[in-house]
């Protein structure tokens, strides 16, 4: 049943809407949503809630026309007010003459009729220019007030008026809400005619040759690809963009084959879009509108040898064809369940679940464009031909129905939604494997100028001196020394620097001195160019995979340039590695493919083990010695491994060790039958490993040599042959610091010590110690703030430090030289809010902390010292605020008596036919001039001597006057001065 349009009241309140008000009905929608609007604002609310809460107003125009015309009416009138005060307050000039007489006064004092003047000079003569006076400051006194009160009636009805007036707009608004809705929807109706009769598409023919037959179905693919990451061309200038598509076409026609990477179909349709990434052009302007059109659809069709790029005015998304969570993601909302975001699914009818229907409308919509957009290529052009031929005989498929492809002659391949996922170990964690093996000695090569500085800024510097070139992304650097966690590269400058000379003049010319770049493992444009997985081979696969791709623009350049130079370095080395090769072949007797792999892996063995960048000659005997040697080792080790694999052992040692250490980081075989078993010592560090090491029998469970506790890792083990690997070992700190973090047994050596060296340095034993790891281990011990406070706590912080000869130990010198820091104990400045709570006096007992010594007495003293402190305090607060509720009746009555003589000032200025305006005219009076004498909150005041003598006699006060209370105090032996006469009469009320 539908609503009768107009206005209707209010029967039951609601949040916004109070019982009796009116409100206009708008529409009710499909959806069974009934749209109202109050004054100037628009509200949404059930069929069933409106019903049960309005009632039809059959006169409700009338009453809202009545409201409009009558708030109309009270302006036009309370405007005319406004103006008639205005003109009495201009008419009003008030002057006196020579003698002292009101010279005139005009509009509102006129005399009262047959008055005659006065005698000059008289007693009469001065009470009647007095009284006139009070009328003249009455009459002005009154207009103002009437003006003020006027003014906000004024504003009020202005108010009303303009809500009213909105109410109308509103209401306006409301109605053309589905009006627009209808005509967007036939916007979107003529657009979609328009994509399907190719209005405006481009058409390019890329290559052309003999056509698929009819019998190729045509696949669609679902995934729509990016250009800019499929091609990879202008990486130089941070990738293609919707400017520079035709490049994408020539990178297409340049290799054919190339279509097969993405396209392997005879007959089908792929998506592009220029690139989904960002690209900036230096102009917000310009990168706002080329981002936009970066993200247009472009429809690569393949038909046979025939290959076409058609451009709509379409923006597609990242699917041509929906999937399955498309649709069932609009029916879930995201909520906190137990602490955790979860999705549930919407309640059918409530208005979410109504929008979100509304959206799988839209989205149901926007698809079946694009299947009208590839069916009016198929109607109108001949990309698809030959095709099936229908029951008319005309080559044609229907995209949108369901009965060509249940024959099998249109398929969708759903390569977004149904794809498997790669188990091959990805880029990022290739980079930071092979990054983690970084050593002095070796090379990196990359883009350094994306180099960031971690924690100190992503833009700060890192190149020493400042402002010198950064090394081309062509130009591999030695890593020469550590500063920290930083490996420091030096290059030599080839850039002119001004310099002084030794007259004082300046002159350019090249630098005398190298530059130096700080490197992280962790820098994403940076790769370690000498490490043996760094090979043609394995980088030409990360080239070559798809899923790789959304890192095209650090991951691309990077490969592409370590796999020039690799070619650079194999090709220089060729004469020395066939060399090898041939002596593999004719004094170990391998064959080509297997000398060949062995010499190539020997010369990179030799090179990284002395750390040569250099390459090898023909002529270099010593080094060919070294190479044959490393050969052998090399072919021995592999035969070694092979066999072990074969015979089963690594499976049998990785079992028993895995069982042996199960919060092992990394499993490996050393060589020989020597394994390890590397497992960290804290949850929290990379610093600290426990290497225990095995020795393998034939047959059996492997037999434990020794364990080495506490050891730092070195980048042997990154060279044994690992049977089992956890993150964590990628990520490990080789060759870590140990400066500031002790092992297990020099921290055991430091919660020892801590009490007799705390102890020494503070001078007396400390209310309590513990140890912390946050932000670096360190001691902290407690106690009182005898300079400050006794009731508070002062904190000293022990940093341990290694001595020369490698031990830990806290420092031994005096307190003053420790750094300290203070804290109020209800303060607790140093704890989070959680260890507020549960700490509340000992900030030792919070989580982060280990009590390594609490002093029992000592700490049982400072507590009962406090609570003493807190109790002292509550009974000062206790007295303060009976003190203060024992004055305020008397500072009422000082206060009562001043705004008295404030009236009677009035009434004699004004007169007393004024005495209607004094409620506004004490609005306006400042009351600096109020002052309490002898009534304020100091200790030693007479007043308050007494209370508190009468306080503690527990007399009451109720009845007396300040004179009898301080007669009764004196009685008591309190040492009360006198006070005022004014404070003295005062009296308490009863």
């Amino acid at each position: 049943m539908s609503f009768q349009p107009g206005h209707y009241a209010a029967v039951e309140g609601t949040q916004y809407i109070q019982v009796g008000n009116r409100v206009r009905f708008i529409r009710m929608d499909e959806d069974g949503m009934v749209t109202f609007v109050r004054m100037d604002s628009s509200y949404t609310m059930s069929e069933a809630d409106f019903r049960r809460q309005f009632q039809f107003l059959p006169d409700g125009e009338a009453r809202y026309l009545a409201e409009l015309t009558g708030a109309t009416t009270d302006l036009s009138k309370l405007t005319a007010e406004l103006v008639t005060l205005s003109m009495q307050l201009d008419s009003v000039k008030i002057g006196l003459d020579a003698g002292g007489n009101l010279g005139g006064v005009q509009a509102l004092l006129a005399g009262a009729a047959g008055d005659s003047d006065p005698e000059p000079g008289g007693d009469s003569a001065l009470v009647t220019t007095t009284s006139k006076l009070q009328q003249v400051r009455s009459a002005a006194l009154s207009i103002n007030v009437r003006v003020q009160r006027t003014q906000d009636l004024v504003n009020d009805k202005r108010k009303v008026i303009e809500r009213l007036t909105s109410e109308a707009l509103t209401a306006t608004r409301a109605l053309l809400k589905p009006i627009q809705e209808h005509v967007k929807k036939l916007h979107e109706v003529v657009w979609t005619l328009e994509l399907y009769a190719g209005s405006r598409e481009e058409i390019h023919h890329l290559l052309s040759g003999a056509p698929a037959p009819d019998t190729e179905p045509l696949v669609i693919r679902q995934g729509v690809l990016s250009m800019a990451e499929e091609s990879a061309v202008m990486l130089d200038d941070k990738g293609m963009d919707s400017e520079s598509i035709g490049r994408f076409d020539a990178w297409l026609r340049a290799k054919p084959e190339r279509l097969d990477l993405f396209l392997p179909e005879r007959k089908g349709v792929v998506a592009f879009v220029a690139r989904w990434d960002g690209k900036d052009y230096g102009n917000p302007l310009v990168t706002n509108a080329v981002r936009d059109a970066n993200t247009y659809t472009h429809f690569l069709i393949r038909n046979g040898e025939n290959v076409y790029r058609i451009s709509a005015d379409f923006k597609s998304g990242r699917t041509l064809v929906p999937s399955h969570a498309d649709f069932m993601e609009l029916f879930f909302a995201e909520q906190w369940v137990d602490g955790n975001r979860v999705k549930v699914p919407l309640r059918p009818g409530s208005r979410e679940f109504l929008e979100a229907e509304k959206k799988a409308g839209d989205l149901q919509r926007h698809y079946y464009r694009v299947a009208l957009i590839l069916q009016g290529l198929i109607d109108r052009t001949a990309v698809f031909h030959p095709l099936p031929e229908d029951e008319d005989g005309a080559q044609r498929v229907v995209l949108t129905t369901e009965a060509d492809y249940a024959a099998g002659r249109v398929r969708v391949l759903e390569d977004v939604s149904m794809a498997l996922s790669d188990p091959r170990e990805t880029f990022s964690e290739f980079l930071l494997r092979v990054n983690s093996g970084m050593e002095v000695g070796r090379r990196v090569i990359g883009d350094f100028s994306r180099t960031s500085s971690g924690s100190y800024g992503e833009h700060a510097e890192r190149v020493t001196p400042k402002g010198a070139r950064r090394p081309t992304a062509d130009e591999p650097v030695v890593l020469e020394s550590r500063n920290g966690p930083y490996f420091v590269a030096r290059y030599e400058r080839k850039e002119e620097v001004f310099r002084r000379g030794a007259r004082g003049r300046w002159d350019s010319g090249p630098s005398k001195t190298r530059a130096s770049i700080k490197i992280l493992p962790t820098d994403k444009s940076i790769l370690l160019l000498d490490h043996p997985d760094v090979t043609e081979e394995a980088l030409t696969d990360f080239l070559g995979r798809r899923s790789e791709r959304d890192q095209y623009l650090t991951m691309i350049p990077l490969l592409k340039t370590t796999i020039r130079t690799l070619r650079a370095e194999r090709e220089a080395q060729a004469p020395f590695t066939a060399l090898l090769a041939r002596y593999a072949q004719e004094q170990l007797g391998e064959d080509e493919a297997t000398a060949q792999d062995l010499a190539a892996a020997a010369v990179t063995a030799y090179r990284t083990r002395y750390r040569l960048h250099r390459t090898l000659p023909v002529e270099d005997a010593a080094a060919f010695q070294g190479c044959v040697d490393a050969l052998g080792t090399l072919r021995d080790s592999r035969a070694d491994r092979q066999a072990r694999r074969d015979c089963g052992e690594y499976a049998r040692v990785l079992a028993a060790l895995q069982a042996a250490h199960p919060e092992a980081m990394l499993i490996a075989h050393r060589g020989g039958t020597e394994y390890v078993a590397v497992t960290p010592h804290r949850e929290t560090e990379q610093v600290y490993a426990s290497i225990s090491t095995y020795r393998a029998p034939k047959s059996g469970i492997p037999v434990l040599k020794g364990t080495e506790d506490w050891r730092t890792l070195d980048h042997s083990l990154r060279r044994a042959e690992a049977l089992h690997v956890t993150p964590r070992f990628l990520t490990w700190w080789f060759r870590a610091s140990t400066k500031g973090v002790p092992t297990g047994p020099e921290l055991d050596a430091i919660k020892a010590q801590a009490v007799e060296r705390a102890t020494a340095l503070l001078g007396q034993a400390p209310l309590a110690l513990a140890l912390t790891r946050r932000g670096g281990y360190s001691v902290h011990a407690w106690m009182p703030d005898e300079r400050r406070d006794p009731n508070d706590l002062r904190v000293y912080h022990l940093t341990p430090y290694r001595t020369e000869d490698g031990t830990f130990q806290l420092p031994r010198r005096g307190p003053g030289t420790c750094y300290t820091a203070e804290f109020n104990p209800r303060q607790r400045w140093h704890l989070s809010e959680a260890e507020r709570a549960v700490t509340p006096e000992r900030p030792w007992l919070a989580e982060r902390f280990e009590v390594l010594y609490v002093n029992g007495p000592a700490c049982a003293a400072h507590e009962a010292l406090v609570t003493q402190t807190q109790e002292r305090t509550a009974a000062r607060t206790a007295r303060y605020l009976a003190l203060k509720d024992l004055r305020q009746p008397l500072r009422d009555q000082v206060e009562a008596a001043w705004w008295d003589a404030q009236r009677q000032t009035f009434l004699r200025e004004y007169g007393a036919a004024s005495a209607h305006l004094w409620a506004d005219h004490k609005k306006s009076v400042k009351t600096d001039t109020l002052t309490f004498p002898g009534l304020d909150d100091r200790e030693k005041t007479p007043l308050n001597v007494a209370l508190n003598a009468l306080l503690d006699a527990e007399v009451s006060v109720s009845g007396l006057s300040v004179a009898e209370a301080l007669t009764l105090a004196r009685a008591r032996g309190a040492d009360v001065p006198d006070v005022s006469p004014q404070l003295a009469d005062l009296r308490w009320p009863l």
